[in-house]
């Protein structure tokens, strides 16, 4: 404890929080001990601690009340731990995870918009010169009205592929256009009858909390 906070062990005796950390991280330590000593139940807390230098560090510690030998409250026992690398790992890990779904929403976005404006396009096209092709018999109406079926269904699940990937009205259009047409697809999907409702104004977000 000397060391964390840059006093000899033989300074602190009877000193109080006030005496040995800044005011403001004093006043929340000794608002921790008041709620331990006030509930008589344990309690884990993160903490920050600055040293003498100004170096900042997290600490884990465990609370506890001291009790007399009729049951009464008097005091608190801590017991700490220094975490901050662990927590250096975990914002690390949060940062990579952020920029793992940013890279693949990204190319989520990129096979979206290849499914949907090359592959879509080349069915619609072929679609509408097999639809204007001259029929001679009435076998090659039925093949080719067949033809023209199997196409559409190519193009609807071209079109879901797509949407499903990431749809395109979400960086259009922003969320909430987004939100009515998922509601209308699963309406024509389930054939559950749904509705999309918003209260209060538009929210404003930025995109990784809309995806």
């Amino acid at each position: 404890f000397g060391r964390t906070c840059g006093v000899p062990p033989r300074k602190l005796a009877g000193k109080t929080d006030l005496k040995i950390w800044p005011k403001d991280l004093a006043e929340r330590y000794r608002a921790d001990d008041r709620e331990v000593m006030r509930s008589g139940r344990v309690k884990k807390v993160e903490e920050p601690l600055v040293d003498r230098a100004g170096a900042m560090s997290i600490i884990e510690t465990i609370k506890v009340p001291i009790l007399n030998e009729r049951g009464q409250v008097i005091g608190t026992a801590g017991i700490a731990r220094d975490i901050t690398e662990r927590k250096r790992i975990e914002a690390s890990r949060q940062q990579l995870a952020e920029r793992l779904l940013d890279v693949q929403e990204e190319e989520r976005k990129n096979i979206s918009a290849m499914l949907h404006d090359h592959l879509g396009q080349l069915l619609t096209l072929a679609r509408l010169e097999l639809g204007s092709l001259p029929l001679r018999s009435e076998a090659s109406k039925k093949t080719i009205q067949n033809t023209l079926r199997k196409m559409d269904e190519a193009l609807a699940v071209v079109r879901n592929m797509a949407i499903s990937l990431r749809p395109p009205l979400l960086d259009d259009l922003g969320i909430e256009a987004a939100l009515e047409t998922l509601v209308e697809d699963f309406t024509g999907n389930s054939g559950i009858r749904t509705a999309f409702a918003r209260q209060g104004p538009a929210p404003v977000l930025d995109k990784a909390a809309e995806t």
